[in-house]
């Protein structure tokens, strides 16, 4: 149900479970490794748990200087999540992450000298609010976000066009924030009804700086997107020639600010008994052009691409259907075998150089295959 549940550039989605402190009482780890060419990592975490007040603290660093001269970089991390159980069926949470890093680039090892070395530099911090509840008939939860970061790439123009033989850096702002809706009510002799509403608001800006000529800067005014969506998906188990069937279906439909509407979509069928699973799906997705589709017809406005061309991109689309069997092998492995086609519509791509370079909508193009998914748990 990906499409329905998370809309523009759900083709496909992984449920990523913070970690937390699930136990009353502390917990310490100190981690720490080294090798050759300076490399090292560290990292402290602490879990704390008492009464309704729960905390996991992360902090770590990596660095390396490489093993070649020039390629050197690291990674500093903070990682918090706090939350307040209120009572049985309410709770809040507050998750902080926050992120800085660099990396300089060695370059080819053929490549001409540069009196400059390149680097690329990045900061960010994503925060999560959340209020959920739980009970017997119903659960949902309001999440509020924002992520917000920087890039830093310090780079060496070699020309052409000029200017040739100057260093400038490629500035990058970028924020990101919105609301998440969502609650699910199982009726006693119905289907269980997921519904939900999104709103999502993203934008940055872009610069390109250089070192002594200002005439060759180019400063891009700050852009923001916004989607507003509302989603219904439902589900219902029957009892089936002595195992479980389930279909399932769901639609979405997406208010956009500078292109189209859209709309997500997804049917299944499912049937399990004992430790097998026969399914098949069908899901539409969508993906609209981004922040960086703008920038370039801006960028290129001067070989005759029109600054608004961007908004006139069709949404990149793909329909996917799916029939698999998937089996349990006892308590040490999960054997699963599908067979699958894509049907994709206003396939994106960037058109090479020489100029203009901007995305396009290039056409169709079908997939057809086959995947075969062994996972294994030798022990537990």
């Amino acid at each position: 149900p990906q499409p329905v549940l998370f809309g523009n550039m759900a083709f496909g989605a992984v449920n990523i479970v913070p970690k937390r402190m699930e136990d009353e009482g502390r917990t310490n780890r100190l981690l720490g490794a080294g090798g050759k060419h300076e490399t090292f990592t560290a990292l402290a975490e602490n879990g704390f748990g008492a009464g309704g007040l729960s905390s996991w603290v992360t902090l770590s660093h990596r660095q390396s200087d490489g093993h070649r001269e020039n390629a050197d970089g690291e990674v500093n991390n903070f990682y918090g999540n706090f939350a307040y159980t209120i009572n049985d069926n309410w709770e809040t949470s507050l998750l902080v992450n926050y992120q800085n890093g660099l990396a300089n680039d060695p370059r080819a090892e053929d490549a001409a000298p540069i009196p400059i070395v390149e680097r690329y530099e990045t900061e960010s911090t994503f925060i999560v609010g959340t209020v959920a509840h739980q009970y017997e008939q119903f659960s949902g939860f309001i999440k509020v976000y924002w992520e917000a970061g920087e890039t830093e790439w310090q780079q060496f123009d070699a020309g052409p066009p000029p200017p040739v033989g100057e260093a400038y850096t490629n500035f990058t702002e970028f924020d990101n924030y919105g609301i998440r809706l969502q609650e699910r009510l199982e009726l006693e002799d119905g289907p269980a009804i997921t519904a939900g509403w999104d709103l999502q608001l993203y934008g940055g800006r872009v610069e390109d700086i250089y070192e002594t000529t200002a005439a060759a800067n180019d400063i891009q005014p700050e852009r923001r997107l916004r989607n507003n969506a509302f989603y219904i998906n439902l589900d219902k188990d029957f009892d089936f020639a002595g195992g479980t069937l389930t279909p399932s279906a769901g639609l979405r439909y997406n208010f956009a600010k500078e292109f189209d509407d859209e709309y997500g979509a997804q049917a299944s069928l499912s049937y399990t008994r004992g430790d097998t699973r026969v399914y098949a799906n069908f899901a539409r997705a969508f993906n609209y052009a981004g922040l960086y589709a703008a920038i370039f017809s801006d960028r290129w406005s001067g070989f005759g691409v029109s600054p608004d061309a961007w908004k006139d991109l069709d949404a990149e689309t793909i329909l996917h259907y799916e029939v698999g069997v998937e089996q349990a092998l006892d308590d040490w492995g999960r054997l699963t075998i599908s067979v699958y086609y894509d049907d994709v519509s206003d396939a994106f791509n960037f058109d090479s150089p020489p100029p203009p370079v901007s995305l396009t909508n290039t056409g169709d193009y079908q997939l057809f295959g086959t995947e075969i998914f062994l996972f294994l748990t030798p022990y537990k």
